[in-house]
């Protein structure tokens, strides 16, 4: 009977491997062991056949090896067995620079197999020789063109996934702007760089079956290689008809990554890889998707592999430490580091554009460091010389250290202690956004991988942005690009950008508008203040295509511009931001433009600084700060507000602040290092980042109304009984244990937004809401799919009123609407009956990288999004839960079994746990009606609220 538990529950298919085997019939090399069989073509070094063993599927349509986007095809003309031995078999394949090659390049293609692996390694070294000519390459890339009806689920990140739409729909697209996106029969638009990947954490993507539980992965145990190193974002996966398309960039230009350009009489050499070509089986995508991270984190310990005997490959390297700090220039005071990244670049040549990407060489970086000062370690360095850069969440700038760091193999490089300072010339009165290199934080941002976000500008902002300081709202009021719109003449025009701030003082020195590019396209920045001379033109911003390719962050660019005091006046100001298409398509579309990563404005108002009547504007276009010492230089700045308390929307505090930090009313809310606001009691805390303080809540206005019964709508993470298996429940079973109010839970299992209001789940609920009640809403683990997904639940695309018709299994039609629309409509049905709606991210999947869980999906944006625009109460569940796991650990979880039976559904004690979490919500979002619900166990728990 144990034996039978334990066969039920092992999700993947074993083996005890015995030996590898190669075997040549003449026409292809067959490697295979006890796990997979491989063959390859020996006339064109392509892969022709993948299969796991213990399955007749084939995986593959066809494969090829190409560069410049199918311009260059790898066409060998010999090849060669290295090694053939029971333990490891290799073949290699070599395409020799001759007259009338289209790159003066060598290609060396190796496969390997080992007795214990599972699929394939897979390797490229590049080699040019002095004599060859000039030559010039953009994208080098593996593609396996995988049987789309069978593999057809894509995943490229825990929140990046889906079943793809049927060849016969893919058939029938039409093209929409850019070319590469089309729409579907049912009214949706994909678009295939909407599944683009971020090289920074990126190990694992490709596709699985719904069907058949196979899965084909590249699983990269070293990203060292990859042009654009950790500033790099590239195309993973997307749909090609008959074929799902997974195929790895070795070097790809998609977001601005430049062209590897080598001159005649260079010698260069490059080894792309060895990565692996991952296949499993397991009973759902996300277990197949769990495998391959958990290979990917096996086979990343083995870096440098052993194994490898390819010319080029070092595999005696050194390692780097050091103390990493970032100080704030004014106070001489650390700024608190998050989510920070040191890399080592190798220098590049004078003839390469821009010096902060990696185009050609190796890279090796460190990331998720954290504190006032953070200890980092890089492993695995290649011996050679390199540049040391480095940038963190909330600090504006890149840092580059000003010595170079020599790396020698089997030796630690201990740079020991360094400081850099932030660049900033007076104290900061306000700012707009989070300075984290991306523009996540406004308005779509946190839903950015979707097609058409930029033709929505026109009817988000009719009157284009104009930004209050102290009133306006970025998540909602700053949108997450500056796009043109279209001209009376049908040419697309830029539309100004106002930001309007009040002073009572007029600064005493120069001031700074410090502005932090995420990315642009085709675009050259100015700037006015009150009207006045517009600045020069910043024409050289380079074109990432992260806009028109739905990404979030590009090429990081920091600029100054300097203001006088003549130039301001007591009252309001006004800096107004001009964005002017420089190239691109000017006719008919509107991708092209600016993504803000921060804005700052810093000023002095000391009063023995010398006052002066200069006029002029003055531009410093700056890319890191070069130092590495310690300044110890301080400043203050006089209070604008000399009140006893402050009203609803005026600043209340910040690091620079002398004036009151009272309220008259509403509570004083901190929303990062420099700047907090007067909000209402009870807001949703929408531009909150990172926020770390107790959950005790300040006294309320009014008095608060005790909800009689609270309810609540969502899946299986909430229903009483979890999963329905027996061994697993959700938060909503032990929210009562917390309150004195009755809880109805209504969370069933498998519910998405879309399933809740059209299987009458919702009607059953709302039926029985009174005055004063509260309604918890939920979603987002199964409303993936999109609307013709088997499953049922999947809504349409978008976050407005679209809707997609799609014919049930049932026979009947359904207009699928999109999900925020569902949780507008219940939103409304509650606020209709008198009652209060809460709005909850779903919680996280259990799943860590490196000691960190993922980013939540686009479901937890949108439930922000609608929480804005109503709003309403939202409870960052996702968030919160993920960061007390990170304090946590992830072999806590384990070793308590939280997750009894997969990935998604939890056990008494971490659904308690998630119930706690709520609690926490409740208190962090300060919703006085169910802080005055809470009893006494409520009242106790007590965490932080960490985002």
């Amino acid at each position: 009977m144990n034996i039978y538990i334990i066969t039920c529950l092992f999700t993947f298919m074993s083996a005890v491997f015995a030996a590898v085997s190669l075997t040549d019939n003449g026409t292809s090399f067959i490697l295979r062991n006890d796990y997979a069989t491989v063959t390859i073509a020996k006339s064109s070094g392509f892969i022709t056949s993948l299969k796991y063993n213990g399955s007749n599927q084939e995986f593959l349509n066809r494969s090829y090896i190409d560069a410049n986007g199918g311009k260059v095809y790898f066409s060998p003309n010999s090849n060669k067995i290295i090694k053939n031995t029971s333990s490891h078999v290799e073949v290699a394949f070599y395409d020799t620079y001759r007259s009338g090659s289209k790159l003066g390049l060598d290609w060396e293609v190796r496969y390997t197999m080992l007795s214990d692996t599972k699929g394939v390694y897979y390797s490229l070294t590049n080699t040019h020789k002095s004599n060859y000519p000039d030559t010039s390459y953009s994208e080098i890339r593996l593609v396996l063109r995988l049987k789309a009806n069978v593999f057809n689920y894509l995943q490229v990140e825990d929140n990046v996934a889906r079943v793809m739409p049927s060849a016969a729909d893919q058939n029938r697209c039409v093209e929409k702007g850019p070319k590469e996106a089309c729409q579907l029969p049912n009214g949706e638009v994909i678009h295939k760089y909407d599944w683009s990947v971020d090289m920074l954490k990126h190990q694992v993507h490709g596709f699985s079956s719904t069907s058949t539980g196979l899965g084909c992965w590249y699983v990269i145990p070293s990203m060292e290689w990859k042009n654009g190193g950790a500033y790099n974002r590239d195309l993973s996966c997307h749909q090609g008809g008959n074929d799902s398309l997974q195929i790895m960039y070795m070097n790809g230009s998609h977001y601005g990554g430049g062209d590897a350009t080598i001159k005649k009489g260079e010698n260069f050499q490059k080894v792309y890889g060895p990565f692996l070509i991952y296949l499993n089986k397991a009973n759902s995508v996300q277990a197949s998707w769990n495998d391959a991270k958990n290979v990917a984190n096996a086979e990343g310990k083995k870096w440098p592999y052993s194994f490898v005997s390819q010319p080029g490959y070092v595999k005696e390297r050194g390692k780097v430490i050091g103390t990493l700090a970032i100080n704030n220039p004014l106070t001489g005071t650390r700024i608190p580091l998050e989510d920070a990244v040191v890399t080592l670049v190798q220098p590049q040549s004078d003839t390469e554009p821009i010096p902060n990407q990696q185009w050609r060489h190796m890279s090796h970086w460190a990331h998720s460091l954290s504190g006032n000062t953070a200890n980092f370690i890089i492993y695995d360095v290649i011996p050679g010389t390199y540049q040391l850069r480095a940038w963190s969440k909330n600090v504006v700038g890149e840092f580059v250290l000003d010595k170079l760091v020599t790396v020698k193999a089997n030796e630690v490089t201990n740079l020991g202690k360094f400081t850099f300072s932030e660049n900033r010339i007076a104290p900061v009165l306000w700012e707009i956004g989070v300075p984290d290199r991306t523009a996540m934080e406004y308005k779509h941002g946190d839903h950015f991988n979707q097609w058409g976000l930029y033709y929505k500008f026109e009817t988000d902002f009719p009157n284009g942005v104009n930004y209050y300081v102290g009133k306006s709202n970025y998540a909602k009021d700053w949108n997450y690009c500056q796009v043109s719109i279209p001209g009376k003449d049908g040419k697309y025009i830029g539309v100004p950008w106002n930001i309007y701030f009040n002073l009572d003082k007029i600064p005493t020195g120069t001031s700074a508008l410090r502005i932090s590019i995420a990315a642009s396209s085709y675009s050259a920045l100015s700037v006015a203040l009150n009207d006045g001379k517009v600045s020069p033109e910043i024409k050289d911003l380079v074109d990432d295509a992260c806009i028109r390719r739905d990404g979030i962050r590009g090429i990081y660019r920091e600029l100054e511009f300097k203001y006088e005091p003549s130039a301001f006046k007591i009252g309001e100001n006004k800096f107004t931001l001009y964005s002017r298409k420089t190239g691109g398509y000017q006719t008919y579309y509107s991708f092209d433009g600016i993504m803000y990563d921060h804005i700052r404005f810093e000023a002095p108002f000391d009063s023995s600084a010398p006052n002066t009547t200069q006029q002029p504007v003055t531009v410093t276009k700056t890319t890191t700060a070069v130092v590495a010492k310690t300044t110890n230089t301080s400043s203050t700045v006089t209070n604008n507000a000399n009140a006893t308390c402050n009203k609803l929307y005026w600043q209340c505090g910040g690091s620079n602040w002398k004036g009151s930090t009272t309220c008259c009313e509403g509570v004083c809310q901190k929303y990062n290092e420099f700047f907090s606001q007067c909000v209402p009691s009870g807001s949703s805390n929408n531009n909150s980042q990172n926020i770390e303080t107790t959950t005790q809540a300040p006294k309320p206005t009014v008095a608060p109304v005790k909800p009689g019964t609270i309810f609540i709508a969502g899946d299986s993470t909430a229903d009483d009984d979890g999963a329905h298996n027996g061994k697993t429940n959700g938060w909503g079973k032990y929210l009562g244990n917390y309150v004195i109010s009755n809880v109805k839970n209504h969370g069933y299992s498998g519910q998405s937004a879309r399933t809740f209001w059209r299987d009458g789940r919702w009607k059953s609920l709302i039926a029985g809401v009174s005055k004063n009640d509260y309604v918890f809403i939920q979603f987002g683990h199964n409303d993936v799919g999109g609307p013709n997904a088997s499953s049922e639940k999947g809504s349409a695309g978008g976050e407005g009123d679209e809707t997609v018709t799609v014919t049930r299994s049932n026979g009947q039609k359904e207009v699928v609407h999109t999900f925020p629309w569902y949780i507008r409509q219940m939103c409304n049905e509650v606020i209709a009956k008198g009652a209060k709606p809460v709005l909850l991210s779903y919680t996280p999947n259990f799943s860590f990288t490196n000691g960190k869980v993922g980013e939540g999906s686009r479901f937890q944006g949108f439930m922000k999004l609608v929480a804005n625009e109503m709003n309403i109460p939202y409870i960052d569940l996702y968030s919160l839960i993920a960061r007390k796991w990170e304090e946590l650990g992830e072999s806590y979880i384990k070793n308590n079994q939280w997750f009894p039976t997969d990935y998604k559904h939890t056990s008494a004690a971490a659904a308690d746990f998630n119930a706690q979490m709520v609690v926490t919500g409740i208190k962090c979002v300060n919703i006085p009606d169910l802080i005055a619900a809470l009893n006494s166990k409520g009242n106790s728990v007590n965490n932080q609220c960490k985002y």
